[in-house]
């Protein structure tokens, strides 16, 4: 009871909501201008940093998405130079069977039109994954040797030489052939490896901004 009657008689006299408001409201505002000064500072400070932040983190926050970009169009062309060397290597299996005038011709044509692609995704891999150039210059030259051979095959064909083109295509096209194949599987896996790596320093790079924003 005595204590009761203490905190009544010499207790403050406001309510808790009451003491919140009157410091939101009268001492908070006295506080600051009283340090206003550095306030300011700290706030120009802060401001500043901010600006220089922004400024140099836009260009870098894009670079893992064009990396990202990137490394997708050069595996989605991987793939497509695969599933076209596998289409022409069939053709040219057929071909080796029965080396008929009508096959000769669709080969011919269809082998024309595969090849620009082939050529075109060559061009795009060099371009878009520059790191990788040595081994995309040996798949290159493995292309080349596989039009000379497809050359020596069609010619074989025309003369009605079936062994010489049974040989050709089961020997020295099918060795072209795996060849270029392990090197389509290195680069696609090299490919895959650098998006990976890419999508790491991404996630890496977004904490440090958000940390650096947060600090």
């Amino acid at each position: 009871l005595a204590g009761r009657a203490y905190l009544i008689v010499y207790g403050p006299r406001s309510t808790f909501l009451a003491v919140v408001r009157d410091f939101i409201a009268v001492d908070l505002p006295v506080a600051v201008r009283a340090c206003r000064r550095h306030v300011a500072i700290a706030a120009l400070v802060m401001a500043v940093a901010g600006v220089l932040m922004f400024t140099a983190t836009r260009e870098l926050a894009s670079m893992p998405r064009f990396l990202q970009e990137r490394t997708y169009a050069v595996g989605l062309a991987l793939r497509d130079f695969r599933s076209d060397l596998l289409e022409i290597h069939n053709g040219l299996e057929g071909l080796a069977e029965a080396p008929t005038q009508l096959r000769i011709r669709r080969f011919s044509a269809e082998t024309a039109e595969i090849e620009g692609r082939i050529a075109g995704y060559l061009t795009l891999i060099d371009e878009k994954f520059p790191t990788e150039r040595a081994l995309i210059a040996t798949l290159g030259a493995r292309f080349d040797e596989w039009r000379g051979l497809r050359d020596m095959v069609l010619d074989a064909a025309q003369d009605d030489d079936k062994v010489l083109v049974y040989m050709l295509v089961k020997t020295d096209g099918t060795a072209l052939a795996v060849q270029m194949m392990d090197a389509l599987d290195e680069l696609l896996l090299r490919a895959n490896r650098f998006s990976q790596q890419v999508k790491a320093e991404n996630a890496a790079f977004s904490a440090r901004t958000l940390l650096g924003v947060l600090i």
